[in-house]
């Protein structure tokens, strides 16, 4: 057990074991990695965003238009529906 005297008083101030050690250095290579894989996943959606505004705009029918709110509404009315019962 490593202990330290940061202010010189000649009382250790705390104390490091190999458990603490390992415990820091693992918490240290998680966030690490965490940083990583975040910064890559990012740089792929911005990939993926470049992409997709080279392709042409999607062209939706009237009809689907029309199911898509009819869809809406129904839930908006379960929403609605199941709020009033609690």
């Amino acid at each position: 057990m490593a202990k330290v005297d940061i202010d010189g008083d000649g009382k250790a101030d705390f104390s490091l074991s190999l458990a603490n050690i390992v415990m820091i250095g693992t918490m240290l290579i998680s966030i690490v990695g965490s940083y990583y894989t975040l910064n890559n996943k990012i740089a792929i959606l911005e990939i993926e965003v470049e992409e997709a505004k080279t392709l042409p705009p999607q062209k939706i029918s009237e009809k689907e238009l029309d199911l898509k709110f009819e869809i809406l509404q129904n839930e908006i009315k379960d929403i609605k529906q199941n709020f009033k019962r609690k």
